[in-house]
């Protein structure tokens, strides 16, 4: 709670939503859950990996202010928001873009199951430079997240849905998720934002993209 009235304090919040078409990654996934080496990928894994990958093209959206200071870390370490019995944790993906897809998995099952049990290693824990807020198993359709004390973006993350969208002219069924980037606004301004969006949102639609 006091790191939480910490960042609403002193960072300034400001919020940038795409939506992103899902079709594609649900294929994926689909196909990649039969394979053993991909044992356990959900679409949270998918939606770790392009993050990592937006990160990647605007490194920007990865920096932070600490103590007074703009800082640029070397790596892109993802945390994801985990809901325990009496709160919540964010076990750390350490350097996120440079893992295979299949190792992120083991990573991140790993990680997640551990915090859940109570039982988080040394540094699973340390190290977050973005993380991650998924809500889409709640039947979530949009929302926003409070930036984590020592980095300067989250992403809120939403279930997804069915709903009418155009291809080549056309009104079809599709499965759409938006996502909404909060940034600490002192030093990620709008554009930058956007950009990382931008690149998050390829990453998804052309799936491809995440298994290299």
């Amino acid at each position: 709670a006091r790191r939480m009235q910490e960042s609403v304090n002193q960072s300034p919040h400001f919020y940038v939503s795409t939506s992103v078409d899902m079709g594609e990654a649900k294929r994926l996934h689909l196909l990649l859950k039969e394979r053993p080496e991909f044992k356990g990928i959900s679409i949270n894994h998918l939606v770790i990996k392009a993050t990592a990958y937006g990160l990647a093209k605007e490194p920007r959206v990865n920096m932070a202010v600490r103590d007074g200071m703009i800082y640029e870390p070397e790596s892109i370490n993802v945390g994801i928001i985990t809901a325990i019995d009496d709160g919540l944790l964010i076990p750390v993906i350490k350097e996120a873009n440079a893992l295979p897809l299949k190792d992120l998995v083991f990573e991140a099952r790993a990680a997640v199951e551990r915090a859940r049990a109570g039982r988080p290693n040394a540094t699973d824990l340390v190290g977050g430079t973005f993380s991650i807020s998924n809500m889409g198993m709640h039947d979530v359709e949009q929302f926003t997240a409070i930036i984590n004390p020592g980095q300067g973006s989250i992403l809120a993350v939403s279930s997804i849905k069915e709903q009418p969208v155009v291809k080549n002219g056309q009104v079809v069924a599709g499965l759409v998720m938006k996502v909404t980037v909060s940034v600490d606004h002192r030093i990620i301004d709008g554009v930058m934002a956007a950009n990382f969006l931008k690149a998050f949102k390829e990453a998804l639609e052309t799936p491809a993209l995440l298994m290299v």
